[in-house]
């Protein structure tokens, strides 16, 4: 049982690794979108750079949203390692969330989904600043 407590234990520590590392990209798309936005408050002379600001925040929040929802799939596949390592009784240490043939297996998809909206009202709020910006 002890072994099977250490096992779950750095199942339970991965998980909180991929949580913070999670939250560290989203303070980070923030950060840099906010840079775009003070950058185009801050100096009136950007004023004609808007679409390439605007293509540069989106950029960002692709490349963002891929690596957020990558960390969540991989934090799903670990919950579901989790609960099958809590179910057995034999205890192998195996780390690998690799579940072929498994049709109750997360998918990239899933992350993705997780963490869209988030990306989404982050876009959106930046689009009225510019709009309000513009004006």
């Amino acid at each position: 049982m002890d072994n099977k407590s250490k096992h779950l234990e750095m199942i339970q520590r991965v998980i909180g690794n991929m949580t913070v590392l999670s939250y560290v990209m989203k303070v980070v798309a923030v950060v840099m979108v906010t840079v775009f936005v003070m950058g185009y408050f801050a100096f009136p002379e950007s004023r004609g750079f808007e679409n390439a600001a605007c293509a540069c925040v989106f950029v960002i929040h692709i490349v963002f949203l891929g690596l957020n929802a990558s960390c969540t799939y991989q934090k799903m596949r670990y919950k579901k390692l989790y609960n099958i390592v809590r179910e057995r009784d034999e205890v192998d240490f195996d780390m690998d969330p690799d579940f072929k043939g498994d049709s109750g297996a997360p998918s990239f998809f899933d992350g993705v989904a997780s963490e869209i909206i988030y990306y989404v009202v982050l876009l959106v709020l930046y689009f009225i600043a510019m709009a309000i910006a513009s004006h």
